[in-house]
């Protein structure tokens, strides 16, 4: 394991770093092509105020002509005899990634400070010591030891408590996924097509939008529409629009790098000037997307959201960058993949 350097792209995908680590572990080729890093956004309208952030199906584990090799699993029941399921389930073939409460475990700095959904890798349950063998190979920790038996099925059965935390809110329900080591076949090209068609078709060029739910670049329009309303809103619908947008817009900057690390890690037979100055031009955005969300939290800070418009105007420039981008990542995937 301390061969394994911790990726920070992977931060806010921990269970993907989980897959990750366990590709590694048993030696899968092209083990980065297999996670599903591809750019995706979609908005829930629940009201003029109140918005829900997902990715697309598959974004949170592989991609998705691997999923079989990925079982999800939730259980509301008895939280010990899933436990006890689990470890019966660990196997030469098979490894366990447990979601928990950061709040339950005594080696992370959150322990009984702050809730949050995370995700570990169980290895072993020793009986007679009562304690659980885990992985979590996320810095600063890139902790391998053990958890009380206690503590870690409190934080398998947490209810996860809102305390504006930007992972608390999601009740854990003992869930699990089952990873198998078998049929990791993929070609490269195959996988690397695979993760760019995702991308083109989830984020920069959806195929379809409700008025319910949006999709990619469209929901970057429609988040700027609802800050222009949100003046009619009262203030305490403001400030639940404007906590909404600030979670929206971390999880969107976080996303966007991992979709770059996926194009940084593409070899260089594929990786021409072309490919080159995309990626660096994804990464000034990302910068501007960062000093963006500063400013916002600023302005939100001293109350000043509703009337400073030169953030909307600063917003829709960066909603046309990335509407640019997409056009040179289509043309790139058409010269050499499109085939």
């Amino acid at each position: 394991i301390m061969n394994y350097q911790y990726n920070r792209n992977y931060d806010t995908f921990c269970f993907q770093n989980c897959i990750n680590y366990i590709l590694i572990e048993n030696g899968v080729r092209y083990n980065e092509f297999y996670i599903n890093k591809s750019m995706s956004l979609i908005i829930e309208k629940n009201s003029d105020f109140e918005l829900t952030y997902r990715l697309d199906k598959n974004c949170y584990d592989v991609l998705p002509e691997y999923s079989d090799n990925v079982r999800d699993y939730f259980s509301e029941f008895n939280t010990y005899e899933t436990f006890s399921r689990n470890i019966a389930s660990l196997s030469n073939d098979r490894s366990i990634i447990a979601g928990v409460d950061s709040f339950y475990l005594p080696y992370l700095p959150f322990y009984k400070k702050s809730h949050g959904l995370h995700s570990v890798i169980m290895t072993d349950y020793d009986r007679e010591r009562e304690e659980v063998h885990v992985v979590d190979w996320v810095e600063p920790w890139c902790y391998r030891g053990t958890v009380g038996l206690r503590e870690f099925l409190m934080a398998r059965s947490s209810a996860n408590t809102y305390d504006e935390g930007m992972f608390s809110g999601i009740a854990v329900k003992n869930r699990w996924k089952e990873i198998s080591h078998r049929q990791w076949s993929g070609e490269l090209p195959d996988l690397i097509t695979s993760g760019f068609a995702l991308s083109l078709k989830q984020y920069y060029f959806p195929e379809c939008n409700d008025t319910i739910t949006i999709k990619g670049i469209y929901a970057l329009r429609y988040i700027q529409e609802t800050l222009v309303k949100a003046k009619k809103l009262s203030e305490s619908n403001q400030e639940i629009l404007y906590t909404e947008v600030h979670k929206i817009m971390y999880k969107f900057i976080h996303r966007k790098k991992f979709w770059i690390d996926f194009l940084e890690h593409i070899p260089k037979e594929y990786y021409n000037n072309d490919l080159s100055n995309i990626v660096n031009e994804l990464s000034r955005q990302c910068n501007e997307w960062e000093c963006f969300l500063y400013k916002f939290l600023v302005l939100k800070a001293r109350g000043k959201l509703c009337r400073e418009p030169g953030l909307s105007v600063q917003l829709g420039q960066l909603i046309d960058m990335e509407e640019k981008a997409g056009q040179l990542l289509l043309d790139y995937y058409i010269d050499c993949f499109d085939h």
